[in-house]
């Protein structure tokens, strides 16, 4: 199993479904609706045991809920003209209760006036998002429906620079993303302009710039976006830790094969690929380099490595072939 949860194939038309080829281990299955990944709600559960070689039977008893009424929703949506560019393009209602969890609807525009309404939804509490302002606000349709009058603010105008921290120069191709943590998503800065700072109208408020650039370490950097304003965001120089495969002393390309780079606030994992597998824009620090097992071969301990600044660390894993039993060789 490469991740602890997976979505199984829909049941046939009698209720049944064949899973064949399941590793041996203990399984939960779990009935909901909704996206997989939102939660959505769950109707049923059962457990498992399956075992090498043999079959098993489940059944899972759902208990659903009783069906609700939906209702329509209708609004408004007034942007300030000080919104240069680009015009509101959506507004995103997102259910925040159990049972509309799994509502996310989508309404575009085109032309002015921004009028709206919506297909049926479940009363309750939904977040309303207006992209790409990013602007947000909570709302509540009754079991009657509703009518939303939402007005976006007049936005803040920032201009941001990413520097190197240690010369405070201009960190070379950088990029830049706004996140609104009240709207729960972010957008692109888009390119720098010709003064190399990003500039980008936001919705006052705290926001989370996310500043990167190659060689450097990514930072987030929260903002309190009031009034117009010049800022820099400073991005320190990173490390990059490069790991080669040998194998009986010979380059061994590694197909298959994986690494993985555990530090305090890191765990990542990579292929080799022609026998390098390499990791870069680390913080400087201590982290663990370890290899996974490879058939054939005997097993290698981990190795420790200390990331500098700037620097690229090189790790070898010399692998040694298990040695082949007499009656194999027969």
């Amino acid at each position: 199993m490469t991740t602890k949860d997976f979505l199984i194939p829909p049941l046939g038309e009698d209720g049944e479904l064949l899973l064949d080829g399941l590793c041996a281990d203990d399984y939960v299955f779990n009935v909901r609706r909704g996206e997989p990944w939102q939660g959505g709600t769950v109707y049923g559960t059962g457990e498992v045991s399956v075992r090498a070689g043999e079959t098993v039977e489940l059944t899972v008893h759902v208990r659903p809920e009783t069906a609700i009424t939906k209702v329509r929703v209708t609004g408004t949506l007034t942007v300030p003209a000080t919104w240069i560019r680009p015009p509101p393009g959506s507004i995103t209602l997102s259910g925040l209760d159990k049972a509309n969890a799994e509502v996310e609807k989508q309404i575009c525009f085109e032309y002015t006036p921004y009028r709206f309404e919506t297909s049926p939804i479940p009363p309750g509490r939904y977040l309303a998002v207006v992209r790409p302002c990013l602007w947000s606000e909570r709302v509540t349709v009754s079991d009657r429906g509703g009518h939303f009058d939402l007005d976006v603010p007049h936005p803040v105008t920032l201009r941001v620079a990413v520097v190197d921290a240690a010369t405070g120069r201009r960190a070379p191709d950088a990029s830049l993303s706004c996140g609104v943590p009240a709207a729960r998503t972010s957008k692109s800065a888009g390119p720098p302009v010709e003064t190399g700072l990003f500039v980008f109208q936001a919705v006052p408020g705290a926001l989370e710039l996310h500043a990167e650039a190659p060689g450097y370490v990514s930072r987030e950097a929260p903002v309190a976006a009031q009034e117009d304003r010049e800022l820099s965001v400073r991005l320190h120089k990173a490390g990059t830790v490069v790991v080669r495969l040998r194998l009986d002393g010979r380059p061994f390309e590694g197909g298959g094969v994986r690494m993985t780079l555990e530090g305090s606030n890191l765990w990542t994992r990579r292929r080799f690929k022609a026998g390098v597998a390499r990791v870069g824009e680390l913080e400087p620090g201590a982290y663990d380099v370890k290899l996974g097992d490879v058939v054939g071969c005997n097993a290698v301990p981990a190795q420790r490595v200390k990331v500098e600044a700037g620097r690229t660390h090189e790790v070898l894993f010399d692998l040694k072939r298990k040695p082949v039993p007499e009656e194999a060789k027969r």
